[in-house]
């Protein structure tokens, strides 16, 4: 998998966010959530051209929402999903190969809370 499809991939992390049927996100992130979060606003770029293109958003706007996404998605999966997240957007080439498939069906599950919780 090359550069162009990794930089996909964490556009479709940053992008697609599992219903979660109780979160709680005034509560604090566990360490693990945290450097998940960190992981992926370092890239934050990504998301924000994306979302400024897919949804026709202002810079500060596409920056709020992929914040709000990254959350979302770190407060909602497990820590195995968490590592299958990692690996196919910045893992190796055969760890994203192997994850790949799997983050992106756990973005499918997400995108209704997204939307609840993100707007969009």
């Amino acid at each position: 998998m090359g550069q162009v499809a990794t930089r996909s991939l964490a556009a479709l992390i940053l992008l697609y966010g599992a219903p979660a049927s109780a979160t709680d996100y005034s509560e604090p992130l566990t360490p693990q959530q945290e450097d998940f979060k960190a992981r992926f606003l370092a890239r934050d770029e990504i998301c924000r051209k994306e979302s400024m293109e897919k949804f026709g958003l202002s810079e500060a706007r596409a920056e709020a929402f992929c914040a709000c996404e990254i959350d979302v998605i770190a407060r909602n999966s497990n820590l195995k999903d968490l590592a299958s997240f990692t690996k196919a957007a910045i893992g190796t080439e055969g760890e994203r190969a192997e994850n790949t498939a799997r983050a992106q069906y756990l973005l499918e599950q997400l995108l209704p809370e997204r939307k609840r919780v993100c707007g969009y």
